[in-house]
């Protein structure tokens, strides 16, 4: 994908999925390892998961699956 901006390769069906589940507890599985937690802020290059007082900052672009818990 040939993209000028960045952002505008973002897939827009998953962005607007992690919109419509943020506050909510999620898995999200990236290309390296699998995280879970309450997904507290969404961007379109990353979004943050909050657990157990630790937040993670996860970049859209590694992200491969994601399930409400």
């Amino acid at each position: 994908m040939n993209c000028k901006n960045r952002f505008a390769c973002v897939d827009p069906y998953m962005l607007n999925r992690l919109y419509a589940t943020l506050g909510k507890a999620l898995l999200i599985q990236t290309r390296k390892d699998t995280l879970r937690g309450s997904l507290i802020h969404v961007q379109p290059d990353h979004i943050v998961l909050y657990d157990s007082g630790c937040e993670w900052i996860v970049h859209t672009e590694q992200i491969v699956l994601i399930m409400p818990e």
